[in-house]
């Protein structure tokens, strides 16, 4: 039996997700189907996190195990990739397949996570966007965001930015940073008068729906309707009906695990 590591992006625009779910198109499902096409014997993938609807991934990682050496040497690292690139639609790309030690777990290993989320303030539809960014049509005050943001680094109880239906036993998870940049991901698509956001975060781990549930609070902070100190009510609250909306899945993007 050999273990491997799987790393691959992918569009979630069109996917319920990226954990399997029955009579609906994740993609868990279109890996498992590819993998096993090509070595060739069943194949099922451990998840290194989940992602929900509509949210992207540009590093997502999975392990898998294989009971046939041969198949994986007949196809190991750039030829297998090549295959599975192959099969898989165009909106899911491996980026590679590594081997390694049967004692490594994907899901219990992972030391920090960073995510993504892109904001565009337009007056105007962008019809190139759409699926990529949350698009907002009236400025915002980021320096109030940014200032909103620093109560909430730090290990805290996130109880009032998860999603209410969530199965995690604690709610306490460290948030490493957030940082703001305002340079476009995407110039080419960019119209006139167009301003992009992205806020970064980084974390030990992040609850259901808690990216974008602090991204809609601090939108709220952005947008005047709270201050910036009343983040830290929002958080000691520890009730999500007090927190802000919880920003569209499109504008989300897991950026990469780190082990």
């Amino acid at each position: 039996m050999s273990r491997f590591l799987l790393t691959f992006a992918y569009n979630g625009a069109h996917y319920s997700g990226l954990q399997f779910q029955p009579r609906q198109t994740t993609v868990q499902e279109l890996i498992e189907k590819a993998l096993s096409q090509v070595l060739c014997e069943a194949v099922k993938v451990i998840l290194s996190g989940r992602t929900d609807t509509g949210v992207h991934a540009l590093a997502q990682l999975v392990q898998f195990d294989v009971k046939t050496e041969k198949a994986i040497n007949r196809a190991l690292n750039e030829k297998i990739t090549r295959q599975l690139n192959g099969i898989l639609p165009h909106d899911i790309a491996v980026i590679s397949v590594k081997k390694t030690t049967n004692r490594f777990d994907v899901r219990k290993s992972v030391r920090k996570k960073t995510y993504t989320y892109l904001i565009l303030i337009s007056k105007q539809k962008n019809p190139f966007l759409n699926d990529l960014i949350w698009r907002i049509p009236h400025p915002l005050d980021l320096e109030a965001m940014r200032a909103a943001a620093k109560h909430l680094v730090g290990k805290h109880d996130f109880t009032s930015f998860c999603a209410s239906d969530s199965c995690a036993v604690s709610k306490v998870r460290d948030l490493i940073n957030i940082q703001f940049k305002t340079r476009c991901p995407f110039p080419l698509f960019k119209l006139k008068g167009d301003r992009c956001i992205s806020i970064e975060f980084t974390g030990n781990g992040f609850l259901k729906q808690m990216v974008r549930t602090i991204v809609g609070t601090l939108v709220a902070v952005g947008q005047n309707k709270i201050t910036p100190g009343d983040l830290k009510n929002i958080l000691a609250a520890k009730d999500r009906k007090v927190a802000g909306l919880c920003a569209p899945a499109r504008g989300l993007y897991l950026k990469k695990v780190i082990y």
